[in-house]
């Protein structure tokens, strides 16, 4: 078993499956995720698979993803697919969602004396250029 596509960080990984993907992203921006996400978290969940975090219950991922929408969720997804290799890394820390109003916030947080990557300011960009609401939080010292 593999953790992910052995191209998975090459430049031909998008170009080689472009029109799978290209149909993927369009179903998933017309809405139609819910049942990909729980068939896949219902045959995966656990495995070992580069970059994915089992913490959440399938419920809370879906909701998420509801809150997100088909658009922004394909957008973040598209990222993923044509830029793995830039953009492993850098998302948000945490991920704020609330079901009842369909909200969804993703918060990096920093520390006294922490800078932004750049590539924590490309997912930033990106995320709010996709229509996502993203903010840095500034953890501060107490003051005595």
């Amino acid at each position: 078993y593999q953790s992910q596509p052995l191209d998975m960080t090459s430049d031909s990984f998008y170009s080689s499956r472009r029109a799978l993907i290209e149909a993927r992203l369009g179903d998933i921006a017309a809405g139609h995720f819910c049942r990909t996400i729980r068939d896949v978290y219902a045959r995966e969940c656990g495995a070992e698979c580069a970059s994915v975090s089992w913490d959440l219950a399938c419920d809370q991922l879906l909701a998420v993803a509801t809150c997100l929408g088909g658009r922004r969720l394909a957008a973040v997804c598209r990222v993923l697919a044509t830029e793995y290799r830039l953009k492993r890394s850098g998302f948000p820390d945490l991920c704020l969602w609330n079901a009842e109003t369909g909200k969804v916030l993703f918060a990096e947080v920093k520390g006294p004396g922490d800078k932004l990557s750049e590539t924590q300011q490309d997912w930033l960009d990106i995320l709010i250029a996709s229509g996502i609401d993203a903010e840095v939080c500034l953890v501060r010292e107490p003051e005595a």
